[in-house]
């Protein structure tokens, strides 16, 4: 504890904030996952699943999902079209062609040793 004189002079104790340390040391008693849970537990957890109403979805709100995914790739084929194809060369599967495919970086000269500016 930690004596602090408030303006009105009251005296307060404040508590000093002190970190607290991870644990270092693996649990005492094993982890209860739901593959070591009792048996009450699977019984009670089947009959929530049972008597959960499952999930539904609007139509109106698939439809809507549905068609915005296809303007959107409409969109994508407009804005990043694939280059025609020549004789012989297979479609690409890449999702970006060779076409819009930015080039490698410059290769860095071999190191001689050297640090930076020159010196050794």
């Amino acid at each position: 504890m930690h004596s602090v004189e408030a303006r009105s002079g009251a005296v307060c104790q404040v508590a000093r904030w002190k970190p607290v340390q991870a644990a270092t040391t693996a649990p005492k008693a094993p982890v209860k996952t739901r593959e070591t849970a009792s048996p009450r537990f699977h019984q009670a957890l089947a009959a929530h699943q049972a008597a959960a109403p499952a999930q539904r979805v609007d139509p109106g709100i698939a439809e809507a999902g549905e068609r915005q995914t296809k303007a959107m790739r409409e969109l994508s084929r407009l804005a990043f079209p694939e280059p025609p194809l020549t004789e012989g060369q297979p479609p690409s599967r890449t999702p970006m062609s060779s076409a819009t495919a930015r080039p490698a970086p410059p290769t860095p000269p071999p190191c001689d040793g050297r640090g930076p500016g020159g010196r050794a």
